[in-house]
């Protein structure tokens, strides 16, 4: 790589927080201190670090990475009524020496392998251009039969999402638009979800769109407290991507009255 000249560029730029680095470590270092608060600290804080960023870009008025996750930690203490300057020089200090994620050293083994993937799935993507697409059929939600060959003759948009792709949750207000807006034309939008977690939609509510989340209860670790299952429920969502509030959640129970998940209502 190092004898590759790369003509006419300038800088590059590379994603690291949130794919490579864990920004819930510095949190999970102070658990002592913060106690059950942990997970909605590191939920806030995350969630105004995105929104400075994506602000500050859309005004043109930038600031130092550093500056916006400062700011986005002081809105998150705050909110959370916890005056420590020590604490958060810790923390600040902990954001310098993030955890990778578990993945990222097994990735990084595998980097060969996975290059060669990646290039390979690019070659395949291409020959799917301009011709017809393949016919396959799968379940929807509610478990109903999906043939995508019954779509025949509408436009159709399909929108590959995942619950822990910030981006892709920051469009799905905007993919239920499009729905919306064309649903009395010949257009169809099909959302696949990569993820084991079932959501559907559930209408708006002051201006915002309205989930139903059904979280597994393995998912939800040891949470025992109504704020615990909250935070449990907070991380599973990803709520990375804007303004996120839990109205409420109900427990799922089997045949035999044990608890195997939640459902939560969630606006976004």
């Amino acid at each position: 790589m190092s004898n590759l000249s790369l003509t006419g560029v300038q800088a590059c730029v590379f994603d690291a927080y949130g794919t490579l680095f864990d920004f819930s470590s510095a949190a999970r270092g102070c658990r002592d201190v913060l106690g059950e608060t942990v997970d909605k600290l590191t939920a806030l804080w995350r969630d105004k670090q995105l929104q400075y960023t994506w602000l500050r870009s859309l005004q043109g008025r930038h600031a130092d990475f550093w500056q916006v996750t400062g700011d986005a930690l002081d809105f998150a203490l705050d909110s959370l009524g916890i005056a420590d300057a020590a604490l958060r020089q810790n923390l600040m200090n902990l954001y310098l020496t993030l955890d990778p994620f578990p993945e990222v050293s097994r990735m990084l083994a595998s980097h060969d392998e996975y290059a060669k993937y990646a290039i390979e799935s690019a070659g395949r993507f291409k020959n799917l251009l301009n011709k017809p697409a393949a016919a396959w059929e799968s379940t929807d939600i509610d478990g109903k039969p999906f043939n995508l060959a019954d779509l025949r003759g509408k436009i159709v948009v399909m929108d590959f999402w995942y619950r822990g792709c910030g981006w892709c949750m920051y469009a799905m207000p905007q993919v239920l638009r499009l729905s919306h807006d064309y649903k009395d034309k010949p257009v169809e939008t099909v959302a696949l979800h990569a993820s084991e977690v079932l959501v559907r939609e559930a209408g708006t509510s002051h201006g915002s769109s309205r989930f139903i989340y059904q979280v597994r209860a393995e998912d939800m670790g040891h949470a025992a407290t109504d704020a615990e299952r909250r935070a449990a429920i907070l991380r599973v969502v990803e709520p990375i991507s804007g303004e996120v509030t839990i109205e409420h959640y109900e427990p799922v129970y089997d045949a035999q009255g044990k608890v195997i998940a939640y459902n939560a209502w969630v606006l976004r």
